[in-house]
């Protein structure tokens, strides 16, 4: 996420997650849903079926952070949805991001590391403790991805365990907004089928996020959380939101 995005977003209304101007990054909408499933092997969750009933489009919604849930999490006092408010489209970040394998670096339900598996819908929203981004102290991206079942969502986990480390200690540029930011990822984790990364953007005094991916029952939890110091605030998160997945 960059702030400066994050505000020529809002005089736009273009995103289904804003730009921002320091940590921000944003994506144009593009329609949900996509073709075929996704394959490949490695770095599973574990747990690849579920007991449960898969989670349906209209229960993505409940399983989002509020801002009072937000505010516990991150340590927080103001978090709330900021315009235009929750989405059920994916973002593309892809027209500004030359190294296509860091866009999924940049943002939640990047749909280029969506489209082709198979997934029925997303749900997605971002919170600010600050209208203003330049103000702002925290901001979190939140999205629910859902899949036909759990093998399905697992899938996409293994593909993604399999594509994240491409951008691992890399240097990649933003072109969005009216300038060019330079952020620079650390290396990639997979823990208990959590994957995880930071994202430190180039003078902004340590402003930085981080990523986190889990899937739990036919759901993948997507979560990018920045602030001056985010530690592992994306994973807490992105647990907190899996544990209200029914499994």
């Amino acid at each position: 996420m960059n702030m400066q995005q994050l505000t020529a977003a809002l005089a736009v209304t273009s995103a289904c997650i804003l730009t921002a101007c320091s940590a921000i990054t944003g994506g144009k909408p593009t329609t949900a849903g996509s073709a075929a499933g996704a394959g490949g092997a490695g770095g599973a969750p574990t747990t690849t079926t579920s007991s449960a009933a898969p989670v349906g489009a209209a229960d993505l919604p409940g399983l989002l952070l509020s801002g009072v849930e937000a505010n516990a999490e991150l340590g927080a006092t103001a978090m709330a949805v900021i315009p235009p408010g929750p989405q059920d489209q994916m973002s593309d970040d892809s027209s500004v991001i030359p190294n296509k394998d860091c866009v999924v670096m940049n943002d939640t339900a990047e749909s280029t590391f969506y489209t082709g598996t198979g997934y029925v819908a997303v749900h997605q929203q971002q919170l600010q403790d600050d209208p203003d981004i330049d103000k702002a102290k925290f901001a979190l991206d939140e999205a629910v991805v859902s899949f036909p079942s759990a093998t399905d969502a697992a899938k996409f986990f293994t593909t993604s365990a399999q594509r994240w480390p491409a951008c691992s200690n890399l240097s990649f540029k933003d072109d969005g907004g009216n300038r060019t930011d330079t952020w620079t990822i650390g290396p990639v984790a997979n823990n208990n089928g959590m994957l995880s990364s930071t994202r430190t953007q180039e003078g902004l005094r340590g402003w930085g996020c981080q990523r986190a991916l889990t899937v739990a029952n036919n759901v993948a939890v997507d979560v990018d959380s920045c602030s001056y110091s985010p530690d592992d605030s994306a994973v807490t998160v992105a647990q907190k939101i899996a544990a209200k997945v029914a499994q």
